[in-house]
């Protein structure tokens, strides 16, 4: 489970685990999207600032 997923547990005690998992493994899917898109967007970023080098 990511850091980011225990935090929301750690920070939200009175959450029910039969609701919490399920929402969590969202999270961390949602966490996962958005760190592939970023990696995409930096790596377009270098590859324009190495194309006008």
């Amino acid at each position: 489970m990511s850091p980011e997923a225990m935090a929301v547990i750690r920070d939200t005690p009175q959450l029910d685990e039969e609701v919490t998992k399920p929402a969590l493994e969202r999270i961390e899917v949602g966490l996962g999207e958005i760190a592939e898109k970023e990696a995409e967007r930096l790596a377009l970023e270098q590859a324009a600032e190495e194309a006008t080098d």
